[in-house]
């Protein structure tokens, strides 16, 4: 998820120490390619409640897998969706209910036979803004495409470009707004695209996170925290990974597992990855219709 989803082709060039161009020419084959399907504008949960919680499970091998699958597509909430080759399968869900969440969980791992399921909440920045109307409105625009320019949300919200921009960057700024892009990881070319799952005590993270950082650097695209599970206390860590062979994942895989103070680390081969933005889309849409 991207904070800062305004930023420049010019300000990621000089940050990535490449041209203008090249920037420009790699986003547009993604885009060509298939790996980025679309993006979409997401809200801070502390703005409307609830919150993004992760979850991770192994599907017994009795059970067929696609049938786990399509019963995950349809809990409430489903937001995130992969399944890595094997029995692996991970997940995002937005809950305004924990007592409700827990129970739908519950559910798919009762369907999946699996031995238990890793269950912990997504970190956001703290938020206290007060959105209003005109925010809103702002925010419903872009919902669909976070890089809209500012003079066409001017043309479409009758409002000036000066204040859309000051209205968006105040968002921005607060962290109540982000974009998170759709990720087709069989679209990728050249690459083996893969997920480190690293778990650990919360108090290892510190020392640990930056040494797999470093290591890994450059095959890293994305990184997906989560806060300690309420289950057993621990953490965990998804490295989301570019790499250039199976057999590397294989080396990266004995070279975590090696750390010192990990308690578990695996690497799992992406499969498939579906994102529902209608859980977001439907909550800001109902957010506008109630302030109209």
């Amino acid at each position: 998820m991207g904070a800062h989803f305004r930023t420049s082709f010019g300000s990621i060039a000089k940050k990535a120490g490449v041209d203008e161009e090249t920037v420009r020419h790699r986003i547009r084959r993604f885009h060509q390619d298939g790996l980025i399907s679309g993006w979409r504008t997401i809200m801070n949960p502390a703005i409307l409640g609830g919150g993004l919680y992760g979850i991770i499970f192994d599907v017994n091998p009795e059970i067929r897998k696609d049938e786990v699958i399509e019963a995950a597509r349809l809990t409430p909430g489903m937001f995130l969706l992969v399944s890595f080759h094997g029995s692996l399968i991970t997940a995002v869900l937005r809950s305004y209910n924990d007592a409700a969440m827990r129970k739908h969980i519950e559910i798919l791992r009762r369907l999946a036979r699996a031995d238990r399921i890793y269950v912990a909440k997504v970190p956001f920045p703290p938020c206290s803004i007060v959105l209003s109307k005109s925010d809103w409105d702002v925010v419903r625009a872009l919902r669909g495409d976070p890089q809209k320019p500012y003079t066409t949300l001017s043309q479409e919200l009758g409002l000036s470009s000066r204040t859309v921009k000051r209205r968006l960057q105040r968002m921005i700024h607060e962290g109540a707004v982000f974009a998170f892009p759709a990720v087709d990881p069989n679209a990728a070319r050249g690459v083996v695209m893969a997920a480190l799952i690293v778990t650990y005590d919360p108090e290892k993270k510190e020392d640990l996170d930056p040494q797999i950082f470093a290591k890994l650097e450059a095959y890293i695209w994305h990184v997906f925290h989560m806060l300690p599970s309420e289950i057993d206390g621990l953490q965990s860590t998804t490295f989301n990974l570019a790499l250039p062979t199976v057999g590397r994942s294989k080396e990266i895989l004995r070279w975590t597992q090696s750390l010192p103070g990990l308690v578990g680390a695996r690497i799992g081969l992406y499969e498939e990855a579906e994102t529902f933005f209608e859980v977001f889309d439907e909550e800001i849409g109902k957010r506008v219709a109630a302030l109209s």
